[in-house]
């Protein structure tokens, strides 16, 4: 007897199919599974070969918002990789009609997606379906229009190129819970905006290494997709997220570019121009609050035109960072806010400067500014709740200013410091704490300031009366400290002297 070879890729194919435990159908009965009663979401398929491909797909909800897709077939086959049960690909150019109509006005939105090398896996059991899609190219051209009141017809249109495209979604232990994650070796967008036919504004703009992550549990929306009336009334009752749901975003970003051109009637367009080298964000929702951290580095921002008075203005900050976090639901305990904001080696291009020193007189080194508090509320209501016409009190119990700094002008300020606070008449009153305070180079900076001729003699006597009044001098020359006191009844002292 003869033997029997067959080609690895044969082999591979068999036994990926010997233990798929979905195939092409489960992959498109998980979509369908979004609307059990077909009430807003339309897919047209038929049948190739041992798999099956998406023609058509349509999504209504009321007269609210319309989508059509069209023009390729999203074919789905089983998957000859062992790793993985169904594989998808697009055939042809994806059209997209959009309409989204809200208080008598409407934006239709089209656009094509060419995705000739993209793929699509699929793996997992029903209900539970795991994806990866992922592609060396997608190109978008998108044309948008919309009727806005007295200004016009606006329209839109562009393209954006999408290079090296990996994403992937994990189901996690129940529907209400998953992980979901992206990455884009580079964006690349030229858009363009008319009102009536007359140039608004054009864009062009790149991102480099696009990364995100995104991770939740118990959204109990999404248990609820196939079922439009429970969705509904879920959606009515305001409460989207409780103590219960958890909800983490991680994105960043390499260098980065936009640059917009504005037409200015008349005159010749204004361009501006931003870019940095990295950016990060983050957002967390727990069982206390949600959380947001940003951040910059090597951010430029520059303006030019013919119109723009200032020569070659331009701003360079070597870190912009900000965070904070916010209570969201109701307790009778006093409970944490956090406020922070950090801009480091902010630099002015000399026009910039020349605007407010036209002599040359002031110190022009970067500025920096640091602000980090902690503040103690009281939340008489989740934001979340139901009865939605209660106004949410935020009561202010205290603040602990843990620093804040600013350099800037040659002067340098410190402040720490706590305050206790009462609610008064619906107003938060200081009733007990102290800021203690230290500064340098003051007297220097007013001199400065009045050599340049940005201060009028009416501000400079102002200045001098309220640092004479809040600042102690020290043993060292342009130094000066201050003692800043709270006490009942909103009473407050600087330096053992009252201010009210």
């Amino acid at each position: 007897m003869r033997p029997l070879f067959l080609p690895a890729a044969t082999v591979l194919g068999l036994i990926s199919a010997a233990n798929a435990q979905i195939g092409p159908d489960d992959v498109v009965d998980s979509m369908r599974a979004l609307d059990d009663d077909g009430e807003w979401l339309t897919i047209q398929t038929e049948r190739r070969g041992d798999g099956i491909a998406i023609t058509s797909l349509s999504l209504t909800i009321g007269e609210a918002l319309t989508v059509d897709l069209s023009g390729a077939a999203y074919e789905l086959a089983p998957s000859d990789d062992a790793d993985w049960d169904v594989v998808g690909r697009i055939d042809g150019t994806v059209t997209a009609d959009v309409t989204v109509r809200q208080n008598g006005e409407s934006l239709t939105y089209s656009f094509d997606m060419d995705d000739t090398d993209g793929t699509y896996l699929f793996r997992g059991e029903p209900g539970a379906i795991e994806r990866r899609a992922q592609a060396q190219s997608i190109v978008v051209t998108f044309d948008a229009e919309m009727e806005e009141g007295t200004v016009g017809l606006i329209r839109t249109t562009g393209t954006q190129t999408i290079t090296d495209y990996l994403s992937s979604y994990v189901p996690g232990g129940d529907p209400s819970s998953g992980r979901m994650e992206l990455s884009i070796g580079r964006m690349e967008g030229a858009t363009r905006a008319e009102v009536d036919g007359q140039l608004l504004n054009r864009t062009i703009s790149f991102v480099d290494d696009t990364r995100a992550i995104l991770d939740w549990q118990g959204l109990e929306i999404l248990t609820l997709l196939g079922d439009a009336e429970a969705l509904d009334a879920f959606l009515e009752a305001g409460e989207i997220f409780d103590r219960d749901t958890r909800l983490s975003i991680e994105q960043s970003t390499g260098a980065f570019r936009s640059m917009t051109e504005t037409a200015v009637p008349g005159a010749e367009p204004i361009l501006f121009d931003v870019l940095g080298d990295t950016s990060r964000s983050d957002a967390d929702l727990n069982e206390i609050g949600v959380g947001v951290a940003g951040s910059v580095e090597d951010l430029v921002l520059k303006v030019s035109g013919p119109v723009i008075p200032i020569e070659k203005p331009s701003i360079t900050i070597a870190e912009m960072a900000a965070d904070f976090t916010i209570p969201l639901y109701r307790s009778d305990e006093v409970q944490q806010m956090d406020v922070g904001l950090t801009l480091s080696d902010v630099e002015l291009s000399d026009g910039l400067w020349d605007v407010i020193d036209a002599t040359g007189d002031l110190d022009r080194s970067e500025l920096d500014l640091v602000i980090d508090t902690l503040l103690g509320v009281t939340l008489t209501r989740s934001i979340f709740d139901a009865e939605r016409d209660k106004e949410i009190a935020l009561e202010l119990n205290s603040l602990d200013l843990i620093t804040a700094q600013l350099d800037a002008l040659g002067a340098e300020l410190d402040i720490t410091g706590q305050i206790g606070f009462e609610t008064v008449a619906g107003q938060p009153l200081p009733v007990d704490g102290q800021l203690d305070a230290r500064a340098t180079g003051i007297d220097a900076m007013i001199a400065d300031l009045i050599s340049a001729g940005a201060l009028p003699p009416p501000v400079v006597q102002q200045i001098r009366m309220m640092t004479g009044l809040m600042l102690a001098p020290t043993s060292e020359p342009d130094s000066y400290t201050s003692e800043i006191t709270f006490g009942p009844g909103g009473a407050i002292t600087a330096n053992g002297v009252p201010l009210q």
